[in-house]
């Protein structure tokens, strides 16, 4: 797969640059499985990403703003997940992800070292379980969570914004036509961030009701 960015005209003391696009080629190969008769199923990837032209700061002593397009930046990673039903109403899914990711060629003060906002490893899990048949046939409880590891802050900092684990829960009624659920996220109200371009502070504790209709 093969992308690109626009990166916008930039001006230093001593001139105005216009860039191409930024391009971004990304490679990824897996595997899906499906065991036990359907019980167990899943997929498990790799991918390698490389983005270059990237805009690199080169200082000179006449103009310490100066930039060069020669960057580049490498993403590797896997990612795994796993769905699993051992017996009827109990669902089980399972999820992970890790991301080595450099700067490649950069500005002194970055090269070789990981971007901001990118966390090495990244999970989640969700367990829930549903009475089949009876009288409150329908019903059910869920439970999952979140992780993330720490990640730098600013790409030429060691300031770092620290890893974090969530929980949730939910109680729910599964009709034939209809489907309400009372759920609860963030239990131990967590401060925490997650890791992309803005650095965003995520929801503390909050108490959601849905209704869903089905026609």
């Amino acid at each position: 797969m093969n992308g690109f960015k626009n990166i916008a005209p930039s001006s230093s003391l001593t001139e105005v640059k216009t860039y191409k696009p930024e391009q971004a080629n990304q490679w990824e190969g897996g595997v899906k499985y499906e065991l036990l008769g359907g019980k167990l199923s899943g997929t498990v990837s790799y991918y390698d990403i490389l983005v270059k032209d990237k805009v690199r700061r080169t200082p000179t002593e006449n103009d310490p703003t100066l930039t060069i397009q020669d960057g580049t930046q490498r993403s590797r990673g896997v990612e795994m997940d796993l769905i699993t039903s051992p017996f009827h109403g109990f669902n089980v899914i399972l999820g992970y992800g890790y991301n080595d990711s450099v700067y490649e060629k950069a500005a002194a003060d970055v090269q070789g070292r990981r971007p901001a906002g990118q966390a090495r490893h990244a999970g989640n899990f969700w367990m829930s379980y549903t009475l089949p048949s009876g009288r409150y046939s329908g019903f059910g409880l869920g439970a999952g969570g979140n992780a993330q590891s720490k990640f730098y802050l600013v790409d030429s900092s060691d300031v770092v914004s620290k890893g974090y684990a969530k929980f949730d829960a939910s109680v729910f009624y599964d009709h034939s036509s209809y489907r309400i659920a009372l759920k609860l996220n963030n239990i131990t109200n967590e401060t925490y961030y997650l890791g992309d371009s803005w650095t965003s502070v995520q929801n503390p504790r909050q108490l959601l009701v849905s209704l869903n209709y089905k026609f």
